[in-house]
């Protein structure tokens, strides 16, 4: 890399062993995981620590919503609730299998309600209110989106995306792919396979 003029700043490195031994003589500033890191805001590595760390995120948001409340005007308190706080898990929600990001988005569903009933004077919502809610704006409500109810939809269609696009940067991933997406023998290789089956046109093999 110095060949081209890059650097790499060791100080904002980490070394993910993946539960390895991590004996091994490196520059001091590099930081050393067992357990997982996080790449472009997503966790990886161990589940535990990917849920973990999802939880902490969804966990952050309570100083958002505090600075939200201490607002005087209500509907710039109802904007900056459904435009920055219930949005702020989609990342997570695109990158991180749902089984992981799963506690994470039942407290971030459970901060954005308790927010939306102190923001509206009407706590104690029952659940056909609250779903109510959570539809579109275009709908006449709310759209206070639920975190849990989209993580599905939200990894599959990050997924059924790529596929397009991965083929075309790298030929060979043709057949990894189809691997994992069609099934073989009648059977689908495991529950990202089956889902992302219904993305792929007829179930064809990617061309």
């Amino acid at each position: 890399m110095t060949k081209i003029g890059l650097t790499v700043a060791t100080n904002k490195c980490v070394l993910f062993t993946n539960g390895l031994s991590s004996d091994c003589h490196l520059n001091e500033d590099i930081k050393i995981s067992r357990h997982g890191t996080t790449v472009l805001g997503t966790p990886i590595g161990h589940p535990e620590y990917v849920s973990e760390s999802c939880l902490d995120f969804a966990n952050s948001g309570q100083d958002l919503c505090n600075e939200i409340l201490f607002l005087n005007d209500a509907q710039c308190k109802m904007l900056l609730l459904c435009l920055c706080h219930v949005p702020r898990m989609i990342h997570l929600l695109r990158t991180v299998t749902p089984s992981q990001v799963k506690a994470a988005s039942i407290f971030h569903d459970q901060l954005s309600r308790s927010v939306f009933e102190k923001v509206v004077r009407c706590h104690g919502l029952q659940e056909d209110q609250w779903l109510q809610a959570t539809l579109p704006v275009g709908l006449g409500d709310f759209g206070m989106l639920s975190s849990q109810q989209i993580s599905s939809l939200a990894f599959v269609s990050s997924w059924a995306s790529s596929l397009v696009l991965l083929p075309q940067s790298f030929n060979n991933l043709h057949d990894a792919i189809n691997k994992i997406v069609l099934p073989t023998k009648g059977n689908a290789s495991g529950s990202i396979g089956e889902a992302l089956q219904q993305a792929l046109p007829n179930g064809k093999p990617l061309q």
